[in-house]
């Protein structure tokens, strides 16, 4: 053990932390604020372990003091992760610049699927480009820029390298990302060399408070059902708390695009259950019974994307809602439209796209007669099926409510 030397990485509490309790949530947490304006809610166990760093102590010392002999390794990785953000978010210091030897890095992706999901991000083109574009139009000099949501960082690296190339000097980027993919984020912009233009804080952004107000917020949590990443809930607060007047956001809006659509595999179900039960005398109708329900009830949501699922559009797609980033009032909205079909057949539910205004003239959308994208889309199946004819229309009703899913249905 030591008593506050300089053992190899050895880690202490920094100087200058305030904490107060946020009463009224689930369970009490902390606000914990550092000399330099940087402020996030940790849980009692992160507050035990910033008092044993105290003065200075090894990583190792800590888990043997906390840790039985014969923990497993989640267990060790959870107490990992909490060192780690504590040493991200600066409330804790290295006593002497050094990594302990030995010492398991924390995981950015803690499963491969993770890795897969941000590399196909990361490939996406139409949304790579669209992004690198509108953010090398809106940065301008000394610029403060926000990032919710940074995953691998590569939107605050275009941010950092607009600043970097704008006329003038100065400029900051706050990299917010609440997930340990913060750790490949940081290893990415080390190696090109951006650190001195990035603050990286791993926290949710409804909980942060930021050292100046901010020019541009940039954010891409749009989530395969549009809304369920928390991008409207993200955007208001950072809007409110964080955005100077006159500040813009990326994306500038978002719009909805409504199908009426045909999903095979709901017949297909069926029949494949059906062969099933013949050929085996497995009973299929407990399956179909649960299908039914579900679909009946409500609910359901299908993500299409990948080949995994066949969904014919059977009318133009049509504008359901479209919410201004910039100015929309609360996290709800709700929408209707009419639908127009353009080909027989029957359809048994609403397909949902989107189109993101990023900057003038530069948009990305999911629409199925665009570039294919990460994105999957969201279907919506009716409670029951509807045989169509060229010129029917079909109204139809969206709304979102902060913190439930999205729910689209037929508006008869």
């Amino acid at each position: 053990m030591t008593d506050g030397g300089s053992s190899p990485g050895s880690y202490r509490r920094a100087s200058g932390l305030s904490v107060r309790w946020i009463e009224g949530e689930p369970e009490r947490r902390l606000v914990v604020d550092t000399a330099r304006g940087v402020r996030a809610a940790v849980g009692p166990r992160a507050l035990t372990l910033l008092d044993l760093f105290g003065p200075g102590r090894t990583v190792s010392e800590i888990l043997g003091a906390v840790l039985p002999v014969d923990v497993g390794d989640p267990a060790r990785d959870g107490v990992l992760r909490i060192i780690f953000r504590l040493a991200q978010l600066g409330f804790l210091e290295p006593v002497d610049g050094r990594v302990e030897e030995g010492a398991r890095p924390i995981d950015p992706f803690h499963e491969f699927g993770q890795f897969d999901y941000h590399v196909r991000m990361l490939a996406d083109g139409p949304r790579v480009s669209a992004y690198a574009r509108a953010i090398e139009r809106a940065v301008a000099p000394g610029m403060a820029i926000l990032e919710i949501g940074a995953g691998t960082g590569i939107l605050s690296f275009f941010a950092a390298r607009a600043l970097g190339r704008a006329a003038g000097a100065g400029g900051r980027v706050y990299a917010v990302e609440r997930g340990a993919v913060i750790e490949m984020a940081r290893r990415v912009i080390r190696e090109a060399d951006l650190e001195d233009r990035i603050q990286f804080i791993a926290e949710d952004s409804r909980r942060i408070e930021l050292p100046e107000p901010v020019d541009l917020i940039i954010s891409e949590i749009i989530g395969n059902r549009v809304f369920n990443e928390g991008i409207l809930e993200s955007i208001l607060d950072a809007r409110a708390r964080h955005l100077k007047p006159g500040g813009r956001v990326i994306p500038r809006a978002l719009r909805l695009i409504a199908y009426p659509a045909r999903l095979e595999e709901f017949d297909g179900y069926r029949t494949t259950l059906a062969g099933i039960e013949r050929e085996t005398g497995f009973p299929a109708a407990p399956m179909l019974a649960w299908l039914d329900g579900r679909i009946r009830g409500g609910g359901l949501v299908v993500e299409i994307g990948g080949g995994a699922f066949h969904c014919t559009p059977l009318g133009i797609g049509q504008e359901i809602l479209r919410i201004d980033l910039e100015s929309f009032e609360e996290a709800s909205a709700e929408g209707e439209t009419r639908l127009r079909i353009n080909d027989a057949g029957r359809v048994n539910g609403i397909l949902i796209a989107f189109e993101a205004t990023l900057w003038d003239g530069i948009s990305l959308d999911i629409r199925p007669e665009s570039p294919e994208t990460h994105w999957q889309r969201p279907f919506y199946p009716f409670s029951e099926p509807l045989d169509v004819s060229p010129g029917d229309e079909i109204p139809v009703r969206l709304r979102y409510r902060s913190g439930e899913d999205m729910e689209v249905r037929l508006a008869l």
